[in-house]
């Protein structure tokens, strides 16, 4: 058997943790609802505003969806779903590193239980 010292992770690092991902979890939801507000605001200036509108028609969802969704209708409008974008793949990639961290904190747990158990009826 190895005798390597096998450490508990501090609970308070899990209580800390499990607030870091909350907040982390917030700031998707948040990004991703600004996210949902632009494409929205995009929708109705493209659908209601003829200078967007072709052959005298408002587009389609589906071309919406294909164009002005991927790259806005002007120049700031592009920015911001790019920045929104950036933000939101930053904060899910992050929150999904907090939780692989609280996952592992969870498995060392776990591999102490089992180890300790394991201890304890070799005493006996």
């Amino acid at each position: 058997m190895n005798n390597k010292e096998l450490s508990l992770p501090d609970f308070d690092d899990f209580a800390e943790l499990a607030n870091t991902i909350s907040e982390k979890s917030r700031i998707v939801n948040e990004t991703s609802d600004q996210l949902d507000s632009l494409l929205a605001k995009i929708t109705l200036k493209v659908t209601y505003e003829p200078s967007y509108w072709l052959e005298g028609k408002p587009p389609s969802m589906t071309f919406i969806k294909s164009t002005y969704h991927i790259v806005g209708f002007d120049d700031e409008s592009r920015d911001k779903l790019a920045e929104l974008r950036r933000v939101l793949i930053d904060a899910e990639a992050n929150l999904e590193q907090a939780k692989h961290l609280f996952k592992i904190f969870q498995s060392r747990v776990d591999v102490w239980r089992t180890r300790s158990a394991n201890e304890r009826g070799s005493l006996l």
